[in-house]
């Protein structure tokens, strides 16, 4: 053995904050802060990096210390403020969190994150109309945060301006459909509204000749999307507007539809016929009793559908009596002529039924022996939906009355597609896991799409800051490293997803068929669900990424800080020219 040790190059400040950034373990974290702290005590954004960590710990008193410390040695710090008034916020203390805040956007207005947490914090307070400015400012510089959205949504529900907050939330589903908690908020709203606005809406509603304006639509549309819920507490809400408001037949409709929704055809029944009864010119509820006697009593059905044509004419109303006269009554000729005036009304988009009339059409001219015209209802219904297996039977039924063979053979070829794409009759209430599969493997190439676009749009920014930006900075600039924070926060929620990811793919072990294949299937959903988790954080990490490339940019400290992103991502320098390699070389920490 060798006498003598070579001894072991002690690390730079810089290196031990390396280490820091990627240490999992918020404790050695703070070791390594602590070791850079000890080689250089006015390392300002690692003094920030330590509090972060404390607050993480959820020591906070611990974190303001190292906050107040990056503040005395640089005072116009304003992500110290920042980070300083997330942990005041975190203790309650909204009024001296808010103090932080101003002073940060004293010094960075346009920091979206600032007005946001202001905002937040003011919210806390009840100071909603204040809370709302804080999150339009944000929302003016960075309108695609759909947390801004959902939070500016929450004040205005506070001050009682529902449908104002229900455009929030749908912006901000609209910029990231997962988000559950702007879903979660905007059914409350909506819940909310429907209750306290039926009043409102009745007590609007004036008399007139044309039902439309007497019945106000939006209430209409709203308590059919309030039947849209549980029906047994629709009922009871709309029980508590009948005793306040008796003579209103809408309401009495809205019961009839509930009672129907349960399955109690007599309640709803009783509720249409007064409900008619209280407005004769109630077309809607003519048509939902002519649906409810429709299999019971098809001739009554038909008065009532014609009661509803007489009364407002919509092409829908048509389709309902032509089914009844064929299904029911036999009388094809008459559903004929109802299913051709439902079909020539032009509509802009194909409306639900469209396919059901061509189709009901096609059937009455087949048994009316007209197998050309019915051949060409059938092609009009399989092409709105080309998986409508009774089409297909019934076009083919028509080309073999006509001696075509082979071509009815083809309806038979598509019939048993049809049959083999849909789920085995033992998978009931499961999920088809091919389905499934297909889905991940689509959301897989969009990963790996987003991936590599990642990688491209980090050369782009990182050979920008390195040919253009000071080459001897000491350290990383404060914008940039609040970038960098978030590009590896994003990257711990991804490893950790990758890991949930694999034992999804284990799965618990079962016996038997039946849960075997149960356990397979919500193996495989739950992938599903993982992978979309992961495609949102790469795009995520995309945003972070290209912000971190524009902090680079516009910083006068980027060489170090590419030279150290550079080690984070695993990357190589693509800088070809020597003078920039040279600098590369020189700048190690």
């Amino acid at each position: 053995m060798s006498l003598f040790k070579k001894k072991e190059k002690e690390k730079t400040a810089g290196e031990w904050v390396f280490l820091g950034a990627n240490a999992e373990d918020p404790e050695k974290k703070l070791e390594y802060y602590t070791k850079a702290l000890e080689i250089d005590p006015e390392y300002v954004s690692v003094w920030g990096l330590k509090g972060d960590t404390f607050s993480e710990l959820g020591r906070y008193d611990e974190a303001i210390m190292c906050f107040n410390t990056a503040l005395e040695l640089d005072p116009e710090n304003g992500d110290a403020w920042m980070a300083k008034g997330k942990v005041l916020h975190e203790l309650g203390m909204y009024d001296e969190a808010i103090i932080c805040f101003d002073k940060s956007l004293q010094i960075k207005p346009d920091s979206a994150y600032a007005w946001q947490n202001k905002g937040y914090a003011l919210h806390e307070l009840g100071k909603y109309d204040d809370a709302i400015a804080c999150f339009d400012a944000e929302i003016k510089i960075y309108p695609e945060n759909d947390d801004a959205w959902h939070l500016k949504g929450n004040s205005l529900i506070y001050l009682h301006r529902s449908n104002e907050a229900i455009i929030c939330f749908n912006t901000a589903l609209e910029i990231d459909p997962n988000n559950e908690f702007a879903r979660n908020s905007r059914e409350h709203a909506v819940r909310e509204l429907k209750e306290e606005n039926i009043d409102e809406k009745i007590l609007e509603g004036s008399p007139a000749e044309d039902y439309l304006a007497r019945v106000n639509l939006e209430l209409f549309e709203e308590g059919m999307d309030f039947l849209e819920g549980d029906p047994i507490e629709a009922i009871n809400v709309f029980e508590k507007r009948i005793d306040e408001y008796p003579s209103e037949s809408i309401l009495w409709y809205f019961m009839g539809k509930a009672y129907a929704k349960i399955g109690d055809d007599i309640k709803s029944l009783e509720y249409y016929d007064k409900a008619i009864e209280l407005e004769p010119q109630n077309f809607l509820a003519w048509k939902e009793k002519g649906l409810l006697l429709s299999n019971k009593n098809p001739h009554e059905a038909i008065k009532c559908f014609d009661k509803s044509i007489e009364l407002y004419g919509d092409a829908q109303f048509w389709f309902y009596k032509g089914l009844v006269l064929a299904s029911y009554l036999g009388e094809h000729e008459d559903a004929i002529h109802c299913l051709s005036k439902a079909l020539e009304t032009e509509y802009e988009f194909i409306q639900e039924w469209h396919y059901a009339a061509w189709y009901q059409r096609g059937v009455s001219l087949y048994e009316l022996d007209e197998y050309e015209e019915a051949i060409v209802c059938f092609d009009k219904a399989i092409e709105i939906d080309p998986n409508m297996e009774e089409a297909w039977t019934g076009k083919g039924k028509s080309l073999l009355k006509r001696g075509k063979t082979d071509e009815s053979d083809e309806c038979l070829y598509f019939i048993n597609k049809i049959r083999e794409s849909k789920p085995e009759s033992h998978e009931e209430g499961g999920t088809n896991e091919e389905t499934i599969r297909k889905r991940i493997s689509t959301i897989n190439s969009e990963i790996n799409r987003l991936a590599k676009e990642r990688s491209e749009k980090f050369g782009d920014a990182g050979e920008l800051a390195y040919s253009e930006c000071i080459e001897n900075a000491p350290e990383l600039a404060p914008d940039a490293q609040t970038e960098l924070d978030d590009i590896l926060a994003i990257d711990t929620l991804i490893s950790k997803t990758n890991q949930e990811m694999e034992k999804a793919k284990g799965g618990e072990k079962k016996t038997g068929f039946l849960a075997k294949l149960g356990d397979k299937v919500s193996s495989v959903a739950k992938q599903g669900k993982l992978k979309v988790e992961l495609y949102n954080l790469e795009r995520k990490k995309n945003s972070a990424i290209t912000d971190f490339g524009e902090a680079l940019w516009e910083s006068h400290n980027s060489g170090t800080a590419l030279y150290r992103s550079y080690q984070i991502f695993g990357r190589q320098s693509k800088i070809s020219n020597s003078k920039s390699i040279k600098t590369k070389k020189k700048l190690i920490i």
